[in-house]
């Protein structure tokens, strides 16, 4: 299994190819999709490749749909104070869309339930 290495700052030549590299790799690569277009947004990377938002820049640089460059801000955004879940998903335990679900209802205090359910 390949590690996905997640590195924030990237400069924006780097971060762009880099977010089109993990659209074009699947379910794994869902969660460094995510991950990038969080960086991207939180440091305002968007407005350097000329979009007002990075769900502007996803729509028109990746055709995803708009609910979707939201859903992936939303679970990046989940995930930073879920390190349990974000682990489980990279050593394979647990799926995309079990992660992608949990992160609607999971906080820091529920996460070891909500992972020992998924696991189930």
């Amino acid at each position: 299994m390949r590690t996905i290495k997640l590195i924030p700052g990237l400069p924006t030549k780097r971060l762009v190819k880099t977010i089109r590299y993990h659209h074009r790799h699947g379910e794994a690569s869902r969660r460094a999709l995510a991950f990038y277009l969080l960086d991207m947004q939180e440091r305002g990377e968007h407005k350097s490749v000329r979009c007002s938002s990075t769900v502007q820049f996803a729509v028109d640089a990746l055709e995803l749909d708009p609910r979707e460059a939201r859903d992936l801000l939303r679970v990046a955004r989940a995930l930073q104070d879920l390190p349990e879940i974000d682990r489980a998903f990279a050593q394979g335990q647990i799926g995309w869309s079990k992660l992608r679900e949990m992160t609607r209802v999971t906080t820091a205090q529920t996460e070891g339930e909500w992972l020992s359910f998924a696991k189930r």
